[in-house]
C-alpha cells in the first residue's frame, strides 16, 4: 500500500511539473485549483471544471450580506425562529451565479413571503427599465366638464410629473375621475407625491417596521407647504406638489388590481380628500418592501413593514371596499356611472355629486 500511494505521489508531482496550468492552479495562482479524484481502481482523474475559490468567496460574502439583511428587516419575526440554520448552508455549493440564485430563491422561499425575493442580472435589469417607462399617465375629458385621468403604475419615476401634467391639462374640468384599475403599485414615495396634488393638507399613511430589534414607527403627512415623513423621533421634510384638485368632486376607480402603493392612494385619498371609490374589491397588499441593490447588478426586496391607511384601517389580506361597487364590463360601466354622477345625473334623474 506505501508503495501504490508513493507512486501516485510521485507521478502527480510529475505531472504538475510537467503541466505549468496545472502547477499554477496547485500553486493557488488566480484562485483555481483542479479537483484530484482518485477511485478505488487505482487510476485518477484530474477534473477540468477548476473552482474560482476567489468568485466563491464573493458569492458566499455576498450571500451572508441577504441572510442579514433579511435578518434585520423582515416583518414576520416568527418566521425566523430556525433562520441560522441557513446561513451557511450553501457555502461549498456557491461557484456560479446560477448556484447562487438557487441558493438565495431557496433561502428566502423558506420565509412562507411572496414578496421578500432574490433578483439575478436580469430581473433587476427588467426592474431598472420600469423606472424608465413613459406614457404611464393618460388623460381626457369625459365629458365637458369631467376630467378623466389614469395612472397605470408607481414603478415609473416618470409617473409624478405626467400625473402633474395630466392635472393641469384638465384644469378646466369640474370634477375629476381618477382611474387605478390594474395599478400595480411601486414607489410609495412617488404614490404620497400625488396624493399631495389633491388635498391642501392631511395623513397619508402610517407604517411599522423592522430595524433589527427595534419596532419603528413611520407617519406620512401633508402640510401646507412641505411634506412629512416622521420616523421615530426624527423627520425627514421635502418640497410637496400643488394642490391642483381645488376641492373640485373626485371619485377613484378601483378594481381587484389595484394593489400596494395604488390601494395606499385610493384609501388616503377616501380618508383624507373625501373621495369616492366605485369599482370592485382592490387586492389586499398592505405591506411594504425595500430593495437593496448590489455592485453585482442583482438586488434582493425584503418585507419590512405594514401600514394603515388615515383611518387607521389595515387593508392586508382584506383590501378596499368601494362606496358604489360595479362591476368590470367590456362597456365600462364603471367610469359611465362615474362620469354620470359627477355630472349630477343618474338613471335620468338629477342626483347629488357624491362629494363634498
Amino acid at each position: 500500500m506505501k508503495k501504490r500511494n508513493k507512486f501516485f505521489s510521485l507521478l502527480l508531482s510529475s505531472l504538475l511539473l510537467a503541466s505549468p496550468s496545472i502547477s499554477a492552479a496547485a500553486a493557488g495562482l488566480g484562485g483555481f485549483m483542479p479537483v484530484v479524484l482518485i477511485p478505488r481502481s487505482g487510476a485518477f482523474v484530474i477534473d477540468s471544471g477548476a473552482v474560482d475559490y476567489v468568485q466563491q468567496s464573493k458569492y458566499i460574502r455576498h450571500y451572508d450580506q441577504i441572510w442579514q439583511l433579511v435578518q434585520r428587516h423582515f416583518l414576520y419575526r416568527n418566521r425566523l425562529h430556525n433562520w441560522g440554520r441557513w446561513r451557511h448552508r450553501f457555502d461549498e455549493q456557491l461557484t456560479s451565479s446560477e448556484a447562487m440564485r438557487a441558493a438565495c430563491d431557496a433561502m428566502l422561499a423558506s420565509l412562507n413571503d411572496p414578496y421578500t425575493y432574490y433578483r439575478d442580472v436580469s430581473a433587476t435589469s427588467e426592474r431598472q427599465q420600469e423606472d424608465l417607462e413613459t406614457n404611464v399617465v393618460n388623460y381626457k375629458f369625459v365629458s365637458k366638464n369631467v376630467g378623466y385621468i389614469r395612472l397605470k403604475t408607481f414603478c415609473s419615476k416618470n409617473c409624478v410629473g405626467e400625473m402633474r401634467n395630466g392635472m393641469q391639462q384638465l384644469h378646466g374640468a369640474r370634477a375629476i375621475v381618477m382611474d387605478l384599475r390594474d395599478n400595480k403599485g411601486g414607489s410609495v414615495e412617488d404614490a404620497f407625491s400625488i396624493f399631495s396634488m389633491f388635498v391642501r393638507t392631511g395623513k397619508f399613511a402610517s407604517m411599522t417596521g423592522i430595524d433589527g430589534k427595534n419596532v419603528i414607527k413611520e407617519r406620512l403627512s401633508v402640510g401646507k407647504t412641505k411634506l412629512f415623513d416622521k420616523k421615530g423621533r426624527s423627520t425627514k421634510i421635502r418640497s410637496r406638489e400643488q394642490n391642483l384638485s381645488r376641492a373640485r368632486p373626485l371619485l377613484v376607480l378601483v378594481d381587484g388590481k389595484t394593489k400596494s402603493a395604488a390601494e395606499m392612494l385610493a384609501g388616503a385619498l377616501r380618508d383624507s380628500a373625501g373621495a369616492k371609490i366605485i369599482g370592485t374589491k382592490t387586492y389586499g397588499k398592505g405591506v411594504i418592501q425595500r430593495v437593496w441593490e448590489f455592485d453585482d447588478q442583482t438586488s434582493v426586496k425584503i418585507t419590512s413593514a405594514a401600514y394603515k391607511l388615515p383611518s387607521g384601517a389595515t387593508i392586508h389580506g382584506v383590501g378596499i371596499k368601494p362606496a358604489i361597487k360595479v362591476a368590470a364590463s367590456n362597456s365600462d360601466k364603471q367610469l359611465q356611472l362615474a362620469t354620470r354622477l359627477l355630472r349630477g345625473t343618474h338613471n335620468g334623474r338629477k342626483v347629488p355629486v357624491p362629494i363634498k
